[in-house]
């Protein structure tokens, strides 16, 4: 997947990267512990877990607020950012320049469960994964 990224600049002058859509960021990159330089933090660094919920939203805050596209592509996760969307601290004007990106990755779509069911041949997975087999228990009724 190609991202194209656009660089814009706030009203107090900071600059910042607005991606043309969002993507999906795999273990371990996901799972990550990040430890960045930051001078106010007692030992010169902060680090996130990205595993941790909070450390995640605070993460996803900074490297969007802050870094360059590609520290956003390599832990910036589009699934999680939808879920943390509403949450995440950002100033305005950028949150609306990345909005679209979230809307879009995060559109609603309704799926026909009992359509899998029936024919899961035929069902088409967005993960990627396929199944090659399985055997299900024979049944004790009977």
């Amino acid at each position: 997947m190609l991202v194209d990224w656009q660089q814009r600049r706030l009203a107090s002058g900071r600059t910042y990267w607005v991606p043309t859509q969002l993507w999906q960021v795999l273990p371990p990159d996901l799972f990550a512990t990040i430890r960045v330089p930051r001078s106010s933090a007692p030992d010169g660094y902060v680090e996130w877990d990205l595993r941790d919920r909070d450390d995640r939203r605070r993460c996803y805050e900074s490297l969007i607020v802050s870094t360059i596209p590609h520290m956003m592509v390599r832990w910036l996760d589009g699934g999680f950012l939808v879920d943390l969307w509403d949450e995440l601290d950002l100033p305005a004007e950028l949150r609306r320049a990345w909005e679209p990106a979230v809307e879009r990755y995060g559109a609603s779509t309704i799926t026909d469960v009992m359509a899998v069911a029936e024919a899961p041949e035929t069902a088409a997975y967005g993960s990627g994964a396929t199944v090659r087999s399985y055997a299900p228990l024979e049944s004790d009724q009977g």
